[in-house]
């Protein structure tokens, strides 16, 4: 049950990025993760730059990616006392797995 609690947790990290990245500037905020053909298009009507988007790419990779690799191991650690490699390995994919279908299902679909 605390794995779900945790999963859910990472779920709210991704979905506060998305919301935080989507209110500065529309769906053209977060652009960067849509393929290279939908950024050039973005370039070319002249709704963001190419600097805007690198820029925004790392800001959004940090975001997304130092919870990932900070607050996992931290709840599977130090929250859930995991011993051995089986059982912390197990927990992370849990985790990981609960983030990423809530990425797959949810945020790509919203």
């Amino acid at each position: 049950m605390i794995l779900i609690v945790e999963g859910m947790a990472m779920c709210l990290i991704i979905l506060m990025v998305c919301v935080i990245g989507i209110a500065t500037d529309g769906p053209v905020g977060l652009v960067n993760f849509y393929e290279e053909d939908v950024q050039q298009r973005v370039v070319e009507l002249g709704l963001t730059t190419p600097e805007k988007i690198n820029r925004r790419a790392v800001i959004s990779g940090i975001a997304v990616f130092i919870p990932m690799l900070i607050l996992i191991p931290y709840m599977v650690y130090g929250l859930n006392g995991a011993a051995g490699f089986r059982q912390r390995f197990a927990q992370m994919l849990v985790i990981g797995m609960i983030y990423g279908l809530f990425d797959r299902f949810f945020i790509d679909w919203y």
